[in-house]
């Protein structure tokens, strides 16, 4: 997924291979959006895929 946002882009591109582990995911997802580097809705969509991806696992 390419958006406008390379942080964005680049937490879902390790959620999506689960490069990652889910609390790591959590971890950074939270700091970037707390530090204004994440818009609320960009924070809401990796929240939600974050959660999606490691409950299948």
């Amino acid at each position: 997924m390419k958006t406008d946002n390379w942080i964005y882009d680049y937490i879902y591109d390790l959620v999506e291979v689960e490069y990652i582990t889910k609390e790591k995911a959590l971890e950074y997802t939270t700091k970037f959006h707390d530090a204004g580097k994440l818009s609320d809705e960009e924070y809401k969509d990796l929240m939600l895929f974050i959660e999606a991806t490691y409950t299948e696992a």
